[in-house]
């Protein structure tokens, strides 16, 4: 009687241990995917700023051309 015992104590370890490991697995995935929704809000806030920094460049690069053919024009006269 006392081996069944054993062997029953044994088992309920086992699948508490196993129950435990899924749940440990389970929390894993549901941390990786907020990280992975996360990094992608990140990408995309990233991608805006890029492209509004390209706007940005390209107005002064427009804004200084303008000022230099008005800088040769005025020598000129």
């Amino acid at each position: 009687m006392q081996a069944m015992f054993e062997r029953l104590d044994s088992s309920m370890q086992n699948s508490n241990s196993s129950q435990n490991a899924i749940r440990a697995m389970a929390e894993l995935a549901r941390g990786i995917d907020g990280l992975v929704k996360h990094i992608r809000t990140e990408q995309d806030d990233l991608r805006k700023h890029i492209h509004e920094q390209g706007d940005t460049n390209k107005k002064l690069r427009d804004l200084i051309e303008a000022l230099l053919v008005e800088n040769d024009t005025e020598r000129r006269n």
